[in-house]
């Protein structure tokens, strides 16, 4: 019964993995680097189709946030998800406005974000999506973190199987350091 449900992201032929640099003593820079390099000489091998890196593999424990949507005031929790460019492409999940991350979406860059077409439906529904703003509060600074809406993609299930695909934002890995 469950191979007739659909994820929202193509898995057929997905093989996934959990690699965590936490207990090494790289710094975040070298982190980065360890990732770019086996995601480059993965890409190398024959039998690989393409690769990506997300911060949690689909259908795993994914962060939850507090955040504040363009023209709400009250915070809502929001599932978010940390990827590299090509995420999408690998998973097969459709970029339905707007566009996707870029190797130029980096620290040194304006924040940007990605968000699921059931967060564009529930939050703005009257309005364009793309160029609309998300914030996240930062309650020890008493400021507040802006991102703005580049793309909306397909619902996916980031977490669980059966539920219904939650209200997911994602932000580009190079964005968002250890």
């Amino acid at each position: 019964n469950v191979s007739g449900l659909d994820p929202g992201f193509a898995y057929e032929t997905l093989v996934g993995t959990h690699i965590s640099t936490s207990s090494t003593q790289l710094e975040p820079e070298q982190r980065e680097q360890f990732f770019d390099e086996l995601r480059e000489r993965l890409a190398e091998e024959p039998w690989v189709n393409a690769v990506t890196i997300a911060q949690n593999a689909p259908l795993s424990g994914q962060r939850s946030a507090e955040m504040r949507v363009e023209g709400q005031e009250e915070l809502v929790s929001l599932v978010q998800a940390r990827v590299v460019p090509g995420f999408f492409e690998t998973l097969e999940i459709d970029l339905l406005d707007g566009r996707r991350f870029l190797d130029t979406d980096d620290a040194d860059s304006p924040d940007v974000a990605i968000v699921n077409e059931e967060l564009a439906e529930r939050f703005f529904a009257d309005r364009e999506s793309v160029g609309g703003r998300l914030r996240e509060p930062d309650l020890e600074k008493g400021t507040e973190r802006e991102f703005e809406i580049v793309g909306v993609v397909r619902n996916a299930k980031p977490q669980d199987f059966l539920a219904e695909a939650p209200a997911v934002v994602y932000f580009p890995y190079a964005q968002h350091r250890y």
